[in-house]
Order: C-alpha cells, then structure tokens, then sequence
C-alpha cells in the first residue's frame, strides 16, 4: 500500500533515529490482516505494532484498536463501516519513528460468512424408555409364548402386527393404561416357523422417538431373533437409536 506517514521532524531525523524508507502494508486473506514492516535504516531494536480503526483515509481520523499489538488483525463487525490501517513503529538507543499503512477499503458486510441456518430441534426419547417383554418356550417347530407384555409411559400406543406365519393374532392396537405396563395376552399363544412379530411403541402426540421390536420365529431347536430399535416420529420403518 501506500507512502510513509513520518511523525517525527526532519531535525530529529538527522540526530540518528530510524528511518522509513518505505511504508508498511497490509495484505488481507478473508477476515485476515497481516502488516509487513516497511523499510527502514537505523531500525535496531524489534518493531512494534498498531492497529487504528480509520472513518476516513487520513490518518488524523483514525483511533487505535486497544489491545491489538500484533503484525496480524482479525477483522470484526464492529470494524463495518470503517477502515483498518497498521502504524509499525522502529526504535533505536538514539530514538523512535513511526510509518502507517494506507488504509484498507471500507469494511462492508459481505466479507462475514452468511450465519448458518438455525438447526431443527431433535426430538427426544420417549420417556421412561418402553420396555418389550417376551417369554415363552418351544415345542418341537411351535414357539409357545406365554408372556408378552410391555412397560413405558402413560398413554404410549403400542402396535403389534405379526407378519407371516401362524400367528395367535394378526394385528392388536391398544394403549399403556397408568398401570405402566400392558400385557398383550390376545397375542401370547402358538408362533410357527416363519412368523415375523413388529410391536411398535410410540408417542401419543407423535413429538418424541419410540420403540420398535421385531421378532422371528425359527424352526425346531431354534431361538427366536430378536432385534430392538427406534422408531422417529411419524416413521413407518425404524432406525438406529440416537
């Protein structure tokens, strides 16, 4: 950027000072500044820095931004509107001189990244988490399930389809009483090879994640498979727990 803005005297050159032979400038890469320190002859001791915050290009316009006192400057919003320019600042035993940049171009709102859409609200577990308790024993290629029962909060629905396969009942919709616990006893009984039971737990207002249990009855010998996962509101098919 541009010349050398000396703040010392000619006659106080002269007694040894340091001197700006070229002024500093400011390179800027997104939201970051960076300040070279200029050229200088009599300059023996490090350089220090500034960083003013300008209304105009000159120099008398510009106030230093409190604290920054590094080669480098992050531009913030309270910078829009405004200018930025570095002040580097040699020293030596004789004395000091200083040598401000030219300002940068105005500080304009579309340097910021655009904000990121705000995030949906994920919903929450059903609460207390649905329990699915099936027991039973097998006899020869039959499965006999003598208990099948489910615990979770008041109200939840829970819906039990069985699939394929002989099965005590095909399809049963009911609701957790204030008991907390539902026996499913129209669907405890004879399960044949190849049945597939879905007993789906879900909320009563369709806001929170629900329970889905699937089991498989298999042949002689066999136990059952069971798997246990979530169901997201509104969700037909299950999904992993979060």
């Amino acid at each position: 950027m541009g010349g050398a803005l000396s703040l010392l005297p000619s006659s106080a050159i002269a007694a040894g000072e340091p001197v700006n032979r070229s002024a500093p400038e400011v390179t800027r890469a997104g939201l970051n500044l960076s300040t070279s320190d200029g050229a200088w002859t009599g300059q023996t001791r490090p350089f220090t820095y500034e960083w003013l915050r300008c209304t105009t290009t000159a120099l008398e316009s510009c106030g230093p931004i409190i604290g920054e006192t590094r080669p480098t400057y992050v531009i913030s919003r309270a910078d829009l509107g405004k200018r930025i320019r570095s002040r580097v600042t040699a020293s030596n035993p004789a004395g000091f001189a200083q040598a401000a940049s030219e300002t940068t171009a105005v500080v304009e709102e579309r340097l910021f990244p655009a904000a990121p859409p705000p995030s949906e609200p994920q919903p929450s577990l059903l609460k207390p988490r649905p329990v699915v308790v099936i027991a039973g024993r097998r006899r020869g290629p039959l499965t006999f399930v003598d208990e099948l029962s489910v615990r979770g909060p008041v109200g939840a629905i829970v819906r039990l389809r069985c699939n394929s396969g002989d099965c005590p009942v095909r399809r049963v919709s009911t609701r957790i009483g204030d008991g907390r616990r539902l026996r499913l006893r129209r669907a405890q009984g004879t399960y044949s090879a190849g049945a597939v039971l879905e007993i789906r737990v879900i909320d009563d207002l369709g806001e929170r994640i629900g329970k889905f249990t699937r089991v498989r009855f298999r042949g002689r010998g066999m136990t059952p498979i069971r798997t246990d996962s979530c169901l997201q509101p509104g969700a037909s098919r299950p999904s992993a727990c979060p």
